[in-house]
């Protein structure tokens, strides 16, 4: 087999079982693909594009323990166990919606995610790691969205496991101390995340036009509007609608490519209603926030009304309500302005 085709199969497998990964969440059914741990993983992005045409020799790349190490460290290799987790924190907050007094589980299957994404931060090479010097060189060398993506993942798959814990009911919450701890934690990745993305789209050819890109944002903005709600300090407070007008700038930016995104813009019109009704339960993980947080594909209803039937993906607002809102819908607007007040 010719290298180069070997390599561009390894890599068509490892993204048909992200996007598996990825739209089985969206969709919330059940996996079609699973993680074949034996199965190569793909080679870095630079070594690929200096790959030349020729024969595999397998038996060299079995017994080459550098290869093996190349192949392990890239940036799409520690993607992997990154989604590999999506649908086991699914399982979290289904389970949380489902038997929500069964504390002691809960926060053990929590604790145990958030012991695999610190390991996976831990053993991150140092070449990987989310620091200035990195991404400029990465950008350079014209991979600057790849690695993007990589932290991306991090932070959103983390500010998910986490986001449960906003919510606060002091009759039933076990351990208010980690439930504080990993509310914090839900917040710091939702800034990291934010962050990141308003540093990646000012950056020349490393802007992050994707579509769920948009969901990326909606959700770490309703994160930054908790903060709004519920923070006493002033400085977290300015530095929560900062980070919301920043993330609508680029939602607004998004839009130009993806008309799609005017349902992430509803759903997060939504939420905001929500929020203004009763802030106080509009954090809890019910049906209604696995709606939210979970099927990014599909119009999200009302809070307390009836369930939006299934409706096709190339679904497009047409209530009064949705289009008014999405077409005032620019920074410093006065939509905008409700979610600052």
């Amino acid at each position: 087999m010719d290298r180069v085709e070997r390599e561009v199969q390894i890599r068509l497998w490892w993204t048909t079982w992200s996007m598996d990964n990825w739209s089985s969440a969206g969709a919330r059914h059940p996996k079609q693909l699973h993680l074949e741990p034996s199965y190569p993983k793909p080679m870095d992005d630079l070594s690929f594009e200096l790959l030349k045409p020729g024969p595999v020799d397998f038996e060299k790349e079995r017994r080459i323990e550098d290869v093996i190490l190349e192949r392990e460290s890239s940036l799409w290799a520690q993607m992997i166990p990154l989604t590999d987790m999506i649908s086991q924190i699914e399982e979290l907050h289904e389970l949380t919606v489902r038997d929500p007094s069964n504390d002691i589980d809960i926060y053990k299957k929590a604790t145990l995610l958030a012991h695999r994404l610190d390991s996976w931060l831990l053993r991150l090479p140092e070449g990987l790691k989310n620091t200035p010097e990195n991404f400029k060189r990465y950008h350079q060398l014209g991979h600057g969205r790849t690695f993007v993506w990589l932290h991306l993942h991090y932070h959103h798959h983390s500010q998910l496991l986490y986001y449960q814990f906003l919510h606060y009911d002091p009759k039933s919450t076990p351990d208010p101390i980690m439930r504080h701890t990993y509310a914090n934690r839900c917040k710091e990745h939702a800034k990291h995340l934010s962050s990141l993305l308003w540093t990646a789209n000012s950056t020349l050819n490393c802007e992050c036009v994707w579509v769920v890109t948009g969901h990326l944002l909606v959700i770490s903005s309703s994160v930054h509007l908790h903060t709004l709600l519920f923070a006493t300090n002033d400085q977290q407070i300015e530095e929560a609608k900062q980070f919301l007008k920043q993330n609508f700038e680029m939602l607004i930016r998004l839009r130009k490519y993806w008309p799609l995104l005017d349902l992430s813009l509803s759903r997060l019109q939504v939420f905001h209603e929500a929020c203004r009704k009763n802030m106080n339960t509009s954090f809890r993980m019910d049906n209604w926030m696995l709606q939210f947080l979970q099927r990014y594909t599909r119009p999200c209803a009302w809070k307390d009304s009836e369930p939006i039937e299934e409706t096709p993906v190339d679904w497009s607002p047409s209530s009064h309500e949705t289009q008014g809102y999405i077409h005032h819908l620019t920074t410093g607007s006065e939509i905008l302005n409700r979610f600052l007040v």
